[in-house]
């Protein structure tokens, strides 16, 4: 059956077994550019059974993640590509956490072998373990090169659930 996922944006198609997405996120696994197809409107009448529709049209916020282990993002298009002096123009990437405007958190992901336009994950629970409890966060993933960077667009919100805060003016009386 046909899905509907809430991003912002556009209307994209992924086609057949390629991708998917999680009914409980929305986070689409593995696509790659060539497995989107814009998709004019967004009527999904005409679509494939086993299609899965992101609707980027929704003015919907994305949800907020409760206690993240993982990082995607789609490699940037310059990721194989090499400079004019044969040098890559990507060498790594590297993961910012924000609180607000500033950077509480930071982590270099290396440059992970990836085809130009594919999903990459990093599952590691460590990214988000020193973030204050109870806050909003969001990311950014930096390409890092030879001549500079360039960075994402914010995530989606995340942050870490912590324990109650303690009872206060406990006293014992009799």
């Amino acid at each position: 059956m046909s899905k509907i996922v809430p991003v912002l944006g556009a209307c994209v198609l992924l086609l057949g077994a390629v991708a998917s997405a999680s009914a409980q996120t929305g986070v689409v696994v593995n696509p790659t550019i060539a497995d989107l197809v814009v998709i004019p409107g967004r009527s999904t009448d005409a679509l494939d059974s086993d299609a899965v529709v992101i609707d980027l049209l929704t003015t919907e916020q994305p949800a907020v993640v409760v206690n993240p282990t993982t990082v995607e993002f789609i490699v940037s298009p310059d990721h194989n590509a090499l400079g004019l002096d044969g040098a890559p123009l990507v060498t790594a990437y590297e993961l910012r956490i924000y609180l607000g405007e500033t950077v509480v958190a930071s982590f270099g992901l290396s440059k992970p072998i990836a085809a130009e336009g594919s999903l990459v994950t990093f599952v590691n629970p460590l990214f988000f373990s020193p973030l204050q409890a109870n806050t909003l966060h969001v990311a950014r993933v930096a390409a890092i090169g030879p001549t500079g960077e360039g960075v994402s667009d914010v995530s989606n919100p995340f942050g870490n659930q912590g324990a109650p805060r303690a009872a206060t003016a406990l006293r014992v009386r009799r």
